[in-house]
This record gives structure tokens, C-alpha cells and sequence, in this order.
């Protein structure tokens, strides 16, 4: 059971973390769009 909560654990950090890097880098991504649009 122990390992089992270990394994779910990990699996939603896997996504937490996919997901939150997808985001950063959907922003920073905009602002280098709003940077190239600003000159």
C-alpha cells in the first residue's frame, strides 16, 4: 500500500511539474511575443 501511494505520489508530481513547465513556458513565451512586438 505504501508503495502504491509512492508511485501515485510521483506520478502527480510527474504531471504537477509537466504542467507547471508547460505554463512557464507558454509565458515566457508571450512576453518574448510582446518583446518583439514592442520594437
Amino acid at each position: 500500500m505504501i508503495i502504491f501511494c509512492q508511485q501515485l505520489m510521483r506520478g502527480f508530481f510527474d504531471i504537477f511539474f509537466t504542467a507547471l513547465a508547460f505554463l512557464f513556458a507558454k509565458y515566457l513565451l508571450t512576453a518574448f511575443n510582446k518583446a518583439n512586438y514592442g520594437l
